[in-house]
C-alpha cells in the first residue's frame, strides 16, 4: 500500500470517528507515525484527502457503466 493510500485509509477512519472538522493534520500524522509537516510531501491539504476519500467511496458504491436511473431530459 502506498503512503497516499495509507493516509486516505487512516483519514477515512478519523473522519468517521471524529468528524472532518475535528480531525487535524497533527492527528492524522500521529496515527500514521510521521511528522505533521511530512504529510504535505504526499498531499496538498486536508480537503484534498476528503475529496479523494469521497470520490473513492462514490466509485465503490456505483459500479462503472451503471445506467443513471430516470435521467433528466437535459441529458438527452
Amino acid at each position: 500500500m502506498s503512503r497516499k493510500e495509507q493516509i486516505d485509509q487512516v483519514a477515512t477512519s478519523l473522519f468517521k470517528s471524529r468528524g472532518f472538522a475535528a480531525t487535524t493534520m497533527r492527528d492524522l500524522a500521529q496515527e500514521l507515525g510521521i511528522e505533521a509537516g511530512s504529510l504535505y510531501s504526499h498531499i496538498k491539504s486536508k480537503e484534498d484527502i476528503l475529496q479523494r476519500v469521497c470520490f473513492r467511496m462514490a466509485d465503490e458504491s456505483a459500479p462503472a457503466n451503471t445506467p443513471f436511473p430516470n435521467p433528466p431530459a437535459w441529458l438527452d
